[in-house]
């Protein structure tokens, strides 16, 4: 016997779930129109289009300034990022020029100081594709960013990074076969600075992070490696890549290392709509830091054509400035959904969680981090976009911080022509 209660509980979910679908399947259909829409817009050179934007950014950050290794304070900050795209499509060459310049001021509304940690921002980026032949694609990139993310961990904190990474790539499919070639280049590196007065943290030993001498972290990057790809069915390949990685310090802050890593993967298409893949192979630091086995595993299931669930674990190892530490290993775990929703609504949602190894010549430390982030945002027009976002993030020890945790919330409008 079945309950009334039981009966409206039955229809509600009934009726939630055709919902979802409607909305779903909406957005699939009305997200090519939009597509097709987006296509059109910008400014028409002849066979280029140039692409204005602007973005203001309302964001609150509850660590936007930390004071001592155990007192931070919040704040909120505005963000004005103007920037412009230029496309030029070919069959025989294109080009892609994009820049953009991103000021953040801080407010102080929490500490009167923070507003010292007001900063100019920038990132701009090339990449011209030429194909001489149909068989052979070279490509020439670069990519400049500078901001208050480093991509470095042990320098997380009171720290603006300059990070540029040029490269030269090319692929060669010999006789138009299912046999690809690439080789490539990356010249990289990383200047840092401090980002205001009060970023003087009293850290742990060895993580660098005290602002005086984070200039002696600059580096630079030379990274050759070499991909083969098999496409042996439509939808399927298999993949062997090697590469070699030598880093060299432009201070004292930091020990110089060489590595070289291999692996062997796969790439498939198992039904319409679920996609793997999956890579193993071993990274060797050639002064015995480390040597250990690498991988990469990622399953993709689509909703729709815009709507897509991704889970996937990886784990590799990278040199880091510091007195103390030479490189790190990470073994991260991840959950991404990327969810249209009646064609306007776009829904992000990530979950990680990252298992950090820092190691010296004699020493280790382990550490983690749990990581979340919901972004939603709603297209107005084809140019015209706003959205909400949340980020929350905790780690055992960060630049040897103990117990670091950040809430961030912002809003944001973007003009995109």
């Amino acid at each position: 016997m079945k309950f009334p209660s039981d009966n409206r509980l039955h229809t509600a979910l009934r009726r939630l779930c055709a919902l979802l679908l409607c909305c779903l399947c909406a957005g699939s259909s009305s997200a090519l129109a939009a597509r097709s829409e987006r296509d059109t817009n910008g400014f028409k050179m002849g066979p280029a289009r140039l692409h204005p934007s602007f973005r203001f950014t309302t964001r609150y950050d509850s660590a936007a300034a930390q004071l001592t290794s155990t007192q931070s304070a919040g704040d909120l900050v505005l963000r004005f990022r103007p920037g412009v795209a230029f496309e030029l499509p070919g069959a025989r060459f294109e080009m892609r020029l994009s820049g953009a310049v991103d000021y953040a001021h801080y407010l102080g509304l929490d500490y009167a100081g923070s507003k010292d940690a007001s900063h100019l921002g920038a990132n701009a980026l090339l990449d011209l594709k030429v194909k001489p032949v149909q068989s052979l694609t070279l490509a020439l990139g670069d990519s400049l960013r500078r901001s208050d993310e480093s991509n470095s961990p042990t320098l997380q904190i009171g720290v603006l990074s300059l990070h540029n990474d040029a490269s030269l790539r090319a692929r060669w499919r010999p006789g138009h076969g299912t046999l690809s070639i690439e080789p490539s280049y990356h010249l990289v590196s990383e200047v840092f600075s401090k980002r205001s007065d009060f970023d003087n943290l009293a850290c742990e030993e060895g993580f660098g992070c005290t602002g005086w001498d984070v200039g002696e972290s600059n580096y630079l990057n030379h990274a050759v490696a070499l991909g083969l790809r098999w496409d042996f069915l439509p939808k399927s390949a298999l993949l062997l890549d090697a590469g070699f990685r030598m880093r060299r310090y432009l201070g004292v802050n930091g020990v110089d290392s060489d590595s070289v890593v291999a692996s062997i993967g796969f790439f498939s298409v198992f039904l319409p709509r679920l996609t793997a893949q999956a890579a193993f192979g071993w990274a060797h630091e050639l002064n015995g830091v480390y040597s250990s086995p690498v991988a990469r595993l990622s399953l993709s299931y689509a909703l729709t054509l815009q709507s897509k669930l991704t889970l996937g674990y990886e784990r590799a190892f990278s040199p880091t400035p510091g007195l103390k530490w030479i490189a790190y290993g990470s073994d991260r775990v991840y959950l991404n959904a990327g969810l249209l929703l009646a064609g306007r609504f776009w829904l992000d949602a990530d979950l990680s969680a990252n298992f950090l190894g820092y190691r010296a010549d004699s020493d280790t430390l382990s550490t983690w981090r749990i990581a979340a982030a919901l972004k939603g945002t709603y297209e107005i027009l084809s140019w015209l976009s706003v959205g909400l976002s949340y980020r929350f993030s905790y780690d055992e020890q960060l630049s040897g911080i103990d117990d670091f945790m950040r809430h961030d919330v912002s809003f944001f409008v973007e003009l995109s022509y």
